[in-house]
């Protein structure tokens, strides 16, 4: 499970434009429709996001490597596909 070490929220200042992060899903559980991405990238490795199913491109299963943005509020990956 998360523990509030490791998971946290990221916070974009306006006008910052995205970036596409890159992660590995960690847990994810198609019956309840969400699931946890750990990040992957140099800047958030060992951080831990968020994942609800309305926010899939693609099925997911744990440990598929995968590709999303981070919402606006920084709560939760969006336009999340396999990489």
């Amino acid at each position: 499970m998360v523990d509030s070490k490791s998971f946290c929220t990221f916070v974009l200042p306006i006008g910052y434009f995205y970036v596409m992060r890159t992660g590995v899903v960690k847990f994810y559980n198609r019956l309840k429709g969400y699931g946890f991405i750990s990040l992957t990238d140099a800047d958030m490795l060992g951080k831990e996001i968020f994942v609800h199913s309305t926010d899939l491109l693609a099925q997911i299963k744990m440990n598929d490597k995968v590709t999303f943005d981070i919402s606006i509020k920084g709560t939760h990956a969006i336009n999340v596909k396999k990489a």
